[in-house]
């Protein structure tokens, strides 16, 4: 009888550790989201709620393109507008969090990049500020300037409302170490 008793005892204990272990389990396991459906079985893809936008660039992203564009005429670079941060920067394979900081070049765009004409690679991104005080912008404003410059592509940030002219833009486009030929060359 005793025998069974102690049996019984050791059973229940077991039980009590087996409970405590595994919610100390579940509570230190980081947690995997939830399982997303991409087959068209949750929506109608016949009648998607996506429409064109009217303008790719807003206006002072613009006035910026065209300025640019300008003063590149004639030269071996070209700017592309409304790159994604991801496909300017590279993350070494064996990266630690490496997951983690390609979620968070994703998300992010410069708003120009000058790329050299032939091989389309990356010479000098450009982003334009002031739009928003809103704190959240400003941090991933800071993200995107620490990750270009980790990176080691140079960076100009320029205040929406208050754009270079042609002379001070062709100026910071020489200093970021642009070589600027032609008739928009800098005067001696």
């Amino acid at each position: 009888m005793i025998q069974a008793i102690v049996a019984i005892l050791i059973i229940f204990a077991i039980s009590i550790i087996w409970s405590e272990v595994k919610q100390h389990r579940e509570k230190t396991q980081k947690k995997q989201g939830d399982v997303i459906d991409i087959s068209e079985a949750w929506i109608d893809s016949s009648h998607l709620p996506y429409r064109c936008r009217e303008y790719l660039l807003n206006d002072a992203e613009r006035n910026l393109y065209y300025s640019i564009q300008h003063v590149l005429q004639g030269s071996r670079y070209m700017v592309c507008p409304k790159v994604r941060l991801a496909d300017i920067v590279d993350l070494p394979i064996r990266t630690k969090n490496r997951q983690e900081y390609l979620n968070r070049v994703r998300i992010r765009t410069v708003d120009l990049l000058i790329c050299e004409f032939h091989e389309l690679s990356p010479v000098l991104a450009l982003t334009l500020e002031g739009k928003s005080s809103a704190r959240r912008e400003k941090l991933s404003d800071q993200f995107t300037a620490n990750a270009l410059k980790a990176s080691g592509l140079p960076h100009i940030v320029y205040n929406r409302l208050n754009l270079p002219d042609q002379d001070r833009l062709l100026s910071d486009l020489s200093k970021a170490g642009l070589i600027l030929t032609g008739s928009h060359q800098l005067s001696e």
